[in-house]
Parts: C-alpha cells; sequence; structure tokens
C-alpha cells in the first residue's frame, strides 16, 4: 500500500522524520510494539519454549533504515570510523575481524623474535 500511494501520502512522515532529526527526538509512539509468544521447540505448554517476538510499526522500521543510511554514508564519507571497527558494516564480518587479529598477532611474534 505504501508504494502504490506513496506519493500521496509521503508528507506526513517525512514531516515527522525531519522533526525528529531536528530536535534529536524518537517519536514515543513509533516505539510501541506488540510483544507475542513464538514457539521455539518441545512442549507447547512449556512457557520456557517460547521467546518473545515484537512487532513495531511499519513507519518506525522505515525511519530506522533511514537514519541508518544517512548515518553510515555521514560516517563513510567523513572516515570517522575507525578501520578496526567490523559490526554493522558492509562487507566486513566476524572472519574479517578474526583473520586481521590473528595477523597483528603473527607480525607481532615475527618482530619479536
Amino acid at each position: 500500500m505504501l508504494k502504490l500511494w506513496g506519493n500521496q501520502i509521503s508528507n506526513p512522515p517525512n514531516f515527522t522524520c525531519i522533526k525528529s532529526i531536528t530536535m534529536g527526538v524518537f517519536p514515543k509512539r513509533l516505539k510501541y510494539a506488540v510483544v507475542i509468544p513464538l514457539h521455539k521447540k518441545g512442549d507447547i505448554l512449556n512457557m520456557a519454549n517460547y521467546r518473545p517476538l515484537s512487532l513495531l510499526p511499519v513507519f518506525s522500521k522505515l525511519f530506522e533504515k533511514a537514519m541508518y543510511c544517512r548515518l553510515n554514508h555521514h560516517l563513510q564519507a567523513n572516515s570517522t570510523l575507525a578501520t578496526e571497527q567490523y559490526g554493522f558494516r558492509k562487507g566486513l564480518s566476524t572472519e574479517h575481524a578474526t583473520f586481521s587479529l590473528t595477523d597483528y598477532i603473527l607480525i607481532f611474534l615475527m618482530a619479536w623474535n
């Protein structure tokens, strides 16, 4: 529905995003979630076999994605992130962090000898 009517209904959400950014406050109403129990495995009568699942408003998720894209672009453009920062960065993973640490240790050990 958002894709179909996006041009007609985009002004209020856009206004909310801009206002939120300029004020530095995330709207309280967008923080509300409906929490439902999701069965993992085992006995359905045992509450330990469930985990909570939070259903957030769609606009909240869209706002989060927009803010992530803007912030990530700013950090990349200004080279703000340390080269050792691997989490939440595109193309980098725990394998990269492990390789980097291993490489650092090996270089240190070679210099030591």
